[in-house]
Order: C-alpha cells, then structure tokens, then sequence
C-alpha cells in the first residue's frame, strides 16, 4: 500500500539506528490527548500517539521516540538496567532510589500486560533515561511537569525525548517547535560530572 497524505505514520523525532527493528506496530495518533496537557505546552505540541497500554506504555513511548518502533520496548528496558548496574555507585550516592535492586526488579518486565510494580515510575525513570540515551527527556503531566537533563556526556546533538502522560498512561509527544519545555532540575548543576569535558 501507497502511504497518502490521511495513513501515512508519523515520523518519530529520531531516525531509527542500524540495529533498529522495522517497526510494524506503530502507535496511532490521538491528538484530542492534547487538552488534557498543561497549558503551557498544549500549543506547542503538534502530534500525540498513543502506544499500547498494556503496563509497558512508558517504555514504548521511550522506544518510539528513539526511532525502533513502539515493539522494541524491552531493548529500553535492557538499557536502562545496563546504565543503572554501570553508574550504580552514582546513583546510590545521589540517592536517585529508594532501593535500587526493587528498581532493578521492576525493570525486569516479562512480555504481555504487567501490573503497576512493573510500570514506568517518574521522576526516578526520567533520572536514568537521560543518562542511558544521553539526551534531555522533557515530561509532562497536569500533576508536574520535569527536565531530565544526563550527567555523564558532554553536549551533543542527540534530540531530546518529549513524554506526556495522562491519568496512568505514558504516550510520546511530538512538538511544532521542540524547545519550550518545563524549567531544568534545580539540582542538575552540583550532580554533573565534572570531569567531562568538551572538546
């Protein structure tokens, strides 16, 4: 079939990398999620897509943003434990968790629907998204809205990561403009690595 202009999917923010899998399960938009944002984002946001709400919603959300396709969830999940077990000292030093192995533990997600102990958790997710993909991950919800900026690489190109998420449904944004977000963590500056310099 001939994509037109009303069926064709909505590219996602990154192109997909080489080791990507050829999605085949692409979100639908639903773009009347966008009133239920904060205001201060509501204009800026030109599409909504609603992945699969089946307890993995927020790592599928993080997974199509990437550019692998919503499917591709579990490489999310495989990553975020690779960067925890790599930085742990960090983030027990920062206290980024209550309990790091329970974090661990709800990471580990099997396929098919999962209850709430295995669902994407903000703030601690965003923390570890951010360094794992080394991109901003911009959050919004009517509770609060975050900045999750990474800690451990230098600037870089990488586009950020926008993430909506409506009663207990995570979905990614697609914005007009990708600039407007939420004011940075306050506490960004004195948890940067230091030693990380710019070439």
């Amino acid at each position: 079939m001939v994509p037109n202009a009303k069926n064709q999917l909505p590219p996602s923010p990154s192109p997909p990398p080489p080791d990507a899998p050829i999605p085949e399960n692409e979100p639908p938009e639903d773009n009347s999620l966008i009133r239920s944002l904060p205001f201060i984002i509501q204009d800026s946001v030109s599409k909504v897509l609603d992945v699969d709400a089946d307890g993995h919603c927020g790592f599928r959300a993080v997974a199509w943003a990437l550019g692998r396709g919503q499917d591709d969830y579990k490489w999310i999940l495989d990553k975020l434990i690779d960067e925890i077990n790599n930085h742990r000292e960090w983030y027990v030093q920062h206290q980024i968790f209550h309990n790091i192995d329970s974090f661990l533990d709800r990471l580990r997600a099997t396929p098919g629907f999962v209850g709430r102990s295995k669902w994407m958790s903000m703030p601690t997710t965003g923390e570890v998204m951010s360094n794992a993909f080394q991109r901003p991950i911009f959050f919004f919800s009517k509770n609060w809205s975050q900045t999750f900026l990474p800690y451990f690489c230098p600037p870089n190109q990488n586009p950020p990561i926008f993430l909506g998420l409506f009663k207990d449904h995570f979905v990614p944004l697609v914005l007009k403009v990708p600039f407007l977000f939420p004011a940075p963590q306050q506490r960004w500056a004195s948890y940067a690595n230091r030693s990380v310099s710019v070439a």
